[in-house]
């Protein structure tokens, strides 16, 4: 099943059409930054790396370990 759509509803350029007649966004300044961020990716980017170097300083570094760290950062 193939979806069709009339050719007079679709304009030449849609970008201008869809930017004619879209409401404009309010811009974004340090008093509204908090509403804009979507927190979830904020945790899911920050969190895990800051949680590794915390690890990472207060664990005591062994042979092996640095060995296997280099081998697995050089493996494609």
């Amino acid at each position: 099943m193939t979806l069709t759509f009339p050719t007079e509803s679709v304009p030449d350029n849609f970008v201008s059409y869809t930017l004619k007649h879209q409401e404009e966004l309010p811009p974004i300044t340090w008093n509204n930054l908090h509403k804009e961020v979507n927190w979830l990716h904020v945790t899911i980017l920050f969190i895990p790396p800051i949680l590794f170097v915390i690890g990472a300083l207060h664990t005591r570094l062994r042979w092996n370990t640095a060995v296997w760290t280099i081998v697995y950062g050089l493996m494609p």
